[in-house]
């Protein structure tokens, strides 16, 4: 595991830009290996899904059964699929979810649940609130109700100010954007690489080198009526003549790529065999308090999401006050133990 620093000169000041951890994930699929990297709480790829056996492309034979993509011209490897990973069509991006295709519902305009979709065991295709929250930690408050606002098919939503900038590989070339235009003060500061993957659509592919597209797990539906519900579903852009990135809403018949999102979990599920317990605030900047409806001793241990003993506290009458600014954003298990009882909570924490 290794971090990278870049270092940005803005307006004539020095500005440290800072990639959170990054590291790999093998696809036990295919044996695929992929860059993935930590952009606040959560684990994104930092490469295009490339799952899945290749259906050549021609506008007539859609994808129907799991397992399948699309490769820009056809081509496998370098300069099709192996650079620019797959693309997928909406039904193969959640894997026929709830038997759903690309002309009916799956049900999940705000999923409730996470869908594995075409993404390896452990990963889902993030939903559009998902989105949402890396967009806002990319750029602090640069739309924190982005995906609560409604929008029709073709009605862009322009996200940020240079969201689009901080996801985009720095790359210049064939093999990932044409041109420089809009790349914006700090290009792949977050380490997220986007590339300009293109699309399919129509018979036709198209946009290579100049737009990237990636679906949400999210489907679209028109507020009080049945307009287009079921037939197409929330996506993101990034575009070559924009720092900015792209809500918008495609049929669900386009190609676009796949980033996937890794499950939040920890080895011990949230349960509890004590009587009450509360954790607040949550999310927290690593302050918090823990109180208990119990005046019994107890036990409070943190454990990062790889079971890793962080920190260990006494509850005393029931209430105990954490200080644990030194903890990085991500997601924590709370553990509470008194005799043979134990409870767990999750704390995620934010700065």
């Amino acid at each position: 595991m290794k971090k990278l620093f870049l270092l940005i000169i803005i307006a004539g000041q020095i500005k440290a830009q800072t990639c959170n951890s990054l590291s790999t994930m093998t696809d036990s699929r295919d044996g695929q290996v992929y860059t993935i990297v930590q952009i606040g709480i959560q684990w994104w790829m930092a490469q295009n899904l490339n799952y899945g056996t290749m259906l050549p492309y021609s506008g007539q034979v859609a994808q129907t059964k799991p397992g399948q993509k699309y490769c820009y011209n056809n081509i496998a490897g370098k300069g099709g699929c192996a650079t620019y990973g797959g693309l997928y069509e909406f039904a193969e991006a959640i894997n026929f979810y709830g038997g759903s295709t690309n002309s009916t519902t799956d049900g999940n305009s705000t999923p409730s649940i996470d869908i594995q979709g075409v993404c390896p065991s452990g990963w889902h295709l993030p939903s559009d609130a998902e989105w949402c929250t890396m967009e806002n930690f990319v750029e602090q408050g640069a739309d924190p109700n982005c995906n609560l606002r409604f929008s029709k098919i073709g009605a862009y939503q322009f996200e940020g100010t240079n969201i689009g900038s901080d996801l985009r590989s720095s790359t210049i070339d064939s093999a990932a954007w044409t041109t420089p235009v809009s790349n914006g003060p700090t290009p792949n500061s977050v380490c997220f690489s986007a590339l300009a993957a293109g699309v399919t659509g129509s018979g036709v592919f198209s946009d290579l080198g100049g737009d990237g597209y990636w679906w949400t797990s999210s489907e679209f539906s028109v507020p009080n009526t049945c307009s287009e519900t079921g037939q197409s579903a929330w996506m993101r852009s990034v575009i070559n003549h924009s720092t900015q990135v792209i809500r918008d809403v495609r049929y669900k018949s386009t190609g676009n790529s796949v980033r996937c999102v890794k499950e939040i979990t920890t080895s011990i599920p949230e349960h509890s065999s004590i009587n009450t317990i509360s954790v607040y605030p949550n999310p927290s900047n690593g302050n918090f308090v823990v109180e208990s409806n119990t005046s019994q001793q107890q036990v409070l241990q943190v454990f990062d999401i790889t079971d890793k003993l962080l920190l260990t506290e006494i509850l005393q009458n029931g209430k105990a006050t954490i200080n644990a600014g030194n903890l990085t954003p991500g997601v924590y298990n709370i553990c509470i133990t008194s005799d043979n009882q134990r409870t767990n909570k999750r704390l995620v924490i934010i700065k």
